[in-house]
């Protein structure tokens, strides 16, 4: 399952191992993008209208949850957080691509002064959030961090235990 799938950018790097994906966003006009590029997937799809913080799911539905660049957006991030970690099955994987609050003291600064400008001209991002922190307070293990553009943008791996 991917959350916020927006207009579907992701669907042609899925590996030909994902036989299967649902596709989330709570916007009808990303998800009519995501539509027409659905042909770029190898496998078979579904998306659905919905938002991370209240996936319409059964526990432990999923083996796999994929975000990127969308837990700056979603107004409650923990909460969806939480959604992943629910519907993920035991030793399910989230897979996540964010840009983060810089470790650079200055800059983390500067991305906290600009953050209502910004997240009020794109789209409700919020560009000096702790996504690692908040991935670890919903229970899930981070098990792979990779950090790249001096500690801006984060590729994480985490487990549900």
């Amino acid at each position: 399952m991917e959350i916020g799938i927006g207009t579907g950018l992701n669907l042609p790097w899925y590996p030909s191992s994902v036989s299967f994906l649902i596709g989330l966003d709570p916007d009808p006009g990303m998800l009519a993008g995501a539509q027409t590029r659905l042909g770029t997937f190898r496998g078979s799809a579904q998306l659905e209208l919905a938002n991370g913080e209240a996936l319409p799911f059964h526990d432990a539905s999923f083996e796999t949850v994929v975000g990127t660049l969308v837990f700056c957006t979603i107004p409650n991030p923990f909460r969806a957080l939480l959604e992943a970690a629910r519907v993920l099955a035991p030793g399910g994987m989230v897979h996540l691509l964010e840009h983060v609050r810089s470790p650079v003291p200055l800059l983390g600064r500067f991305q906290d002064l600009i953050t209502p400008v910004w997240s009020a001209v794109c789209g409700g991002c919020h560009p000096n959030r702790d996504t690692v922190r908040t991935v670890e307070a919903a229970g899930l293990r981070v098990v792979r961090r990779e950090s790249y553009l001096g500690g801006l943008v984060v590729r994480l791996e985490a487990i549900r235990d």
